[in-house]
């Protein structure tokens, strides 16, 4: 196989200017993470089993990755105008028939033949999931640490083969895997494991602490109580996850997704310090680990003008297809989330906007379907439910030494906006979220929903308006 290399940077770019991305041996991780000593879950399935062809089936991490039925959650609107806790507008529309589907026996389904070049990954898996009426979920938030994105392209050219077979082809040349969920449905994302373990690398952090044990404690916690809070044991490998600390570097095993997390935590928090990104960085654009939030660099796109009209019902993934075009984005649908409402991509609804903003026309779209979307980048977009919003926090750094003068100030401004965001929000008190504050260099470390950053990044300005002399 070929050797490692440089992956490409996810753009905002036309999806017929992306470069092929550069392949990297199946098994080989660009983080450069190796399995665990030992497995951290159950034997897969069969041989025989069709699935196994294309899916990894997470015995042990299923549970954690499957959305869990909860209590309806705050509507994510556009940051000037979606609090919190804002209800749906109108009543919510009628759902359409359940779907049904046997996923083994869809992928064995016979394909005479499939031929695509440079088609977007995910308008390929649309084809797909069109002919085999299996929903399909391209799980966005890891993909850039695969040198991937929804617009990689896509070529196939295979005879007498099956859907099974041509999805395993296009998504193995790209480094993914399809995970079927128990809800007839597949997720099409990077491999959670290698080789069916838990994934385990070394961190160096040195120039992050200065070789002081205690720093690299504190960044240790920092890191644990940020991301997956409840993947975490000890450091016992047959108990799973968990992160050790040296003076140097962190030890660290989990799930991909996790790594990920923790990779973006540790860029983000070089830049507001002003330390250079180290080696392990080289492989990914820089832009990843940049200050501003989702939501900061998906504004520009959020405020374009579109006027459509669907005053008929018609199909959600229709409606979508042409705010895309309107509005030169990307939507993905999170079908897993949206089956806890009964919506499958038969699902109806209507729209009509004249010159209006794509964030207005988003709400006026999905507020009566009881849906909501977060910006994944600067031109894509996920629509899910606003449960499904409060289980995905997200890292964002906000600078706050302006606000902030002594470590006391500092527990203040953590208790108030605690306060302020409320219990659903963080760990422990019914959310998966939390908040730091980093001394170093005056930032707050933020791991919330995105509508609760939208919202700590409101209260931050209305303080610094406060403290500001008046004219």
């Amino acid at each position: 196989p070929d050797p490692p290399v440089a992956l490409p940077p996810e753009k905002s770019v036309p999806p017929a200017s992306i470069p092929p991305v550069a392949k990297l041996p199946p098994d080989k991780d660009p983080l450069e993470i190796a399995p665990a000593p030992k497995p951290a879950e159950s034997p897969g399935k069969e041989a025989g089993d069709p699935l196994n062809k294309i899916a990894s089936i997470l015995d042990g991490a299923m549970e954690s990755l499957a959305p869990e039925k909860t209590s309806p959650a705050p509507e994510a609107k556009p940051a000037e105008e979606r609090p919190v806790d804002s209800p749906p507008a109108r009543p919510s529309l009628p759902r359409p028939s359940p779907r049904k589907v046997d996923v083994a026996k869809r992928l064995a389904d016979p394909l005479p033949a499939v031929q695509v070049e440079g088609i977007p990954l995910a308008d390929f898996l649309r084809l797909i999931s069109d002919m085999s009426t299996i929903p399909i979920t391209l799980e966005p938030d890891a993909l850039p640490f695969r040198g991937q994105s929804a617009e990689s392209p896509i070529t196939l050219d295979l005879a007498n083969t099956t859907v099974g077979a041509a999805l395993e082809a296009a998504i193995a040349a790209h480094h993914l895997e399809a995970a079927a969920t128990d809800d007839q449905q597949l997720t099409v994302r990077p491999p959670e494991r290698l080789k069916g373990e838990l994934l385990k690398r070394d961190a160096a952090i040195k120039d992050l602490t200065g070789g002081d044990k205690d720093k690299a404690a504190q960044l240790a916690e920092w890191m644990t109580a940020l991301v997956d809070p409840d993947s975490w044991g000890d450091a016992d490998v047959d108990k799973g996850a968990w992160l050790a600390a040296g003076p140097d570097k962190l030890m660290i095993q989990n799930r991909f997704s996790v790594h990920t997390q923790l990779l973006l935590l540790e860029g983000k928090l070089r830049i507001a310090r002003n330390v250079p990104l180290d080696a392990k960085f080289a492989k990914f654009d820089p832009a990843l680990f940049s200050l501003p939030t989702r939501s900061q660099r998906a504004a520009e796109k959020l405020a374009t003008p579109v006027t459509l009209n669907f005053s008929r019902s018609t199909p959600l993934v229709k409606i979508l297809d042409r705010l895309a075009i309107a509005s030169k984005v990307r939507f993905l649908v999170d079908w897993r989330s949206l089956a806890e409402l009964e919506w499958n991509p038969d699902g109806e609804a209507t729209l009509s906007v004249d010159k209006q903003s794509l964030s207005v026309a988003l709400k006026n779209l999905l507020d009566p379907m009881q849906l909501t979307y977060r910006a994944i980048n600067e031109r894509t977009f996920q629509i899910l439910t606003p449960a499904a919003v409060l289980r995905r926090p997200e890292i964002e750094l906000f600078p706050v030494g302006d606000l902030v003068n002594s470590p006391e100030a500092a527990e203040r401004l953590l208790s108030r906006l605690r306060a302020e965001l409320g219990d659903a929000n963080f760990h422990g008190r019914g959310g998966a979220g939390e908040l730091r504050f980093d001394a170093v260099s005056k930032h707050l470390l933020a791991a919330l929903p995105q509508p609760a950053q939208l919202e700590a990044a409101r209260l931050l300005d209305e303080w610094r308006a406060e403290k500001k002399p008046r004219p």
